[in-house]
């Protein structure tokens, strides 16, 4: 797909009006808001710009809904793990957008007790022990170990080429090709099967 297809798939525009385009969006927030029969909306606040954004333009939403009708909030949850070294943009995200409520839950805990719950399951039935690898050799075990016959192959195939890639561009800790890791769902998408013909 070239640029030009990628501009008329995503109905670019090619000039934006940003007024127009802030008050269209905050327009649909409100109308679904209200179509829903909700009185809050709730949003994860990374700190990064496209949360900001989202977030802003939410709290303007429910802002001008009570203008007519108190009681709608937008509630900014924060879900960093363990300490955040970002903080300090979530923070200066938080005091842009001015949520009416800001929650922040910390999921170090329950995040390290599914991950090793997991591992302790794939190793106890058998599967894979990946307790101690590194990314690569988690990789490679899963497909040595859980993945199924028909996608093995496939699979390997990917591992090899992408490791090959990355390694040459010294990227080699976590390889992976973004221009086709999702190939083989769009396949699922397009043709009813995941068994791609090629990765080309």
């Amino acid at each position: 797909m070239n640029q030009a297809d990628i501009v008329a798939e995503m109905q670019v525009m090619p000039e934006i009006d940003v007024k127009y385009e802030i008050r269209r969006r905050v327009d649909f927030i409100k109308y679904q808001l209200e179509l829903s029969g909700q009185k809050a909306l709730v949003l994860g606040i990374s700190g990064g710009v496209d949360s900001c954004t989202c977030g802003r333009l939410a709290q303007i939403a429910v802002d001008e809904l009570n203008q007519d009708d108190d009681g709608y909030r937008f509630v900014a949850v924060r879900l960093p793990y363990a300490a955040q070294a970002d903080e300090t943009d979530a923070q200066q995200a938080l005091d842009f957008i001015l949520p009416s409520h800001s929650v922040t839950v910390n999921v170090q805990p329950g995040t390290d007790a599914i991950h090793e719950s997991t591992l302790a399951a794939l190793a106890e039935q058998g599967l894979a022990d990946l307790r101690g690898l590194a990314p690569k050799d988690r990789a490679q075990e899963i497909i040595n170990k859980c993945a199924h016959p028909d996608y093995k192959p496939l699979l390997q195939e990917y591992f090899d080429m992408a490791s090959k890639i990355c390694l040459a561009k010294g990227i080699g800790h976590e390889p992976q090709l973004f221009d086709r890791c999702f190939k083989m769902q769009m396949n699922l998408a397009e043709k009813g099967t995941m068994k791609i013909d090629s990765w080309d």
